[in-house]
Formats: C-alpha cells, sequence, structure tokens
C-alpha cells in the first residue's frame, strides 16, 4: 500500500487544569508495552535521547476539552517501507506542567484517540505533467512536486496541483493557460 496521508487525532481532558505545554512527537526507538509510564520507558527512568528520533511535529494540549491532530504520514510511510522499525510515537513535553489526554480506555469512544490513514492499495499509476511556455520568460512552477508514491514530476489521477512562478519577460504577458485533462 501507499500512504497518501495519516493523522493522530487526540482530546485534552475537560478535567480542570488538564491542558498544558505543547509536546514533541517523535518515534519511538525502543519496544513498550501499554503499562509503560514515563519512569520506566527504555532502559532508564525518563525518555532518553537514545530512545527517540525523527521529530514528526508537535502535539498542542493548551486548552482543555479540546481535540487536536498531529500529522503523522512520514512515520506511517517510514513503518510501510519497515515494518518492524514501528514502536509508535514518544511525545516529549516542551514544558515543566503535565497534560492530561483521553486514552484509549477512556470511557466516551468518541473522546479517545483515533488513527486516521488514507491509502491506495496495489500499484500507483503516475502520470507525468509537462511544464512548458511559449514567447519569453519562465515555466511555471507546480506544487506539490509530485504525488506520493510517485517520482518528481509525476502525480496520481485526482491529485490538486497548483501552479504558480511563470514570469514573462519583460514587454511579455501572460494571456493565458491551457492544457487537457485527459492525458
Amino acid at each position: 500500500a501507499t500512504i497518501l496521508s495519516a493523522s493522530l487525532w487526540y482530546k485534552v481532558s475537560s478535567d480542570a487544569n488538564a491542558q498544558g505545554s505543547t509536546g514533541d512527537v517523535y518515534e519511538s526507538l525502543v519496544t513498550w508495552l501499554e503499562t509503560v509510564t514515563w519512569n520506566t520507558f527504555g532502559g532508564d527512568a525518563g525518555v532518553n535521547a537514545d530512545e527517540y528520533a525523527n521529530l514528526i511535529g508537535q502535539a498542542p494540549a493548551t486548552t482543555a476539552g479540546t481535540a487536536y491532530t498531529v500529522d503523522v504520514t512520514a512515520s506511517l510511510q517510514r513503518w510501510s517501507a519497515n515494518p518492524s522499525s514501528n514502536f509508535g510515537w514518544v511525545i516529549r513535553p516542551t514544558g515543566t506542567d503535565g497534560v492530561k489526554v483521553w486514552s484509549s480506555e477512556y470511557t466516551t469512544a468518541a473522546d479517545r484517540p483515533k488513527l486516521t490513514v488514507e491509502y491506495i492499495s496495489g500499484t500507483v499509476q503516475c502520470y507525468a505533467l509537462t511544464l512548458s511556455h511559449t514567447g519569453q520568460g519562465s515555466d511555471p512552477v507546480a506544487s506539490p512536486t509530485n504525488s506520493t508514491g510517485c517520482t518528481t514530476g509525476q502525480y496520481v489521477a485526482g491529485e490538486n496541483i497548483s501552479l504558480s512562478g511563470a514570469v514573462p519577460t519583460s514587454g511579455w504577458q501572460i494571456s493565458g493557460w491551457t492544457g487537457t485533462a485527459n492525458d
């Protein structure tokens, strides 16, 4: 499968003072059990630098009762390519205050953390996008530079692509864009 996107949704408890500082989300480098605590994680008490890598993003937790998401696409793409490297995530606090986040055991199922993954099974069909111009100036630039699973300049059908950066030489102007949607 080709992972197109993945997000981790979580909710900060609505209890008084449940909110706290944002945490940095890393991939864990060590196995751990669901019963592990901060003090029993890895080989030594606390989460040490040799037990995590690959900063994925930040997990805000600044408002009690609020849901947040973290883009974890890069992790799932790595883990899809190398499943034995999947040990989950570690969220390291950036401050000294604690945070209470609802867990997978919370009584209200709608408030439990959720992992949402969009993927394509089978072979990804990529199509080349040719960018050019006539007259004097520069070619347009496509963003993103490619679809997930495709090489630079190639896209899956249905990908939204923004074109920008075409700049005419002094004395010239851009009169329009042309293209086809059937190739």
